[in-house]
């Protein structure tokens, strides 16, 4: 699975917990998403320290990283009020891990 593919199943998962649909529990499908969200960004990380825009991505995923556990009742920190917000930063991480075209 390349790196874009796992950012989209973050997304996804990210959207699960948005929703509410955990309503703060954490229990087994809300932790289930969380590591999802984790696994896939924490893959980004390395390949940020050789990508032209570097902070902004692992600034990106520290952000989302912090929501995800926010909203899924294991994190304190609120980062993105507005949905909106989390979509631009995923759509930030797929534009930047696009595979080269060949």
């Amino acid at each position: 699975m390349s790196l874009r593919d796992q950012i989209v199943q973050a997304r996804a998962s990210h959207g699960w917990l948005r929703q509410g649909l955990n309503k703060r529990d954490a229990g087994h499908e809300t932790l289930s998403h969380l590591h999802t969200i984790r696994t896939s960004l924490e893959a980004a990380w390395p390949a940020s320290k050789e990508h032209g825009q570097g902070p902004h991505i692992r600034q990106a995923i520290r952000r989302l990283r912090a929501d995800a556990e926010f909203h899924a009742g294991v994190g304190e920190t609120e980062v993105f009020r507005d949905a909106e917000l989390v979509w631009k930063e995923y759509d930030f991480l797929e534009q930047a891990f696009q595979p080269a075209k060949e």
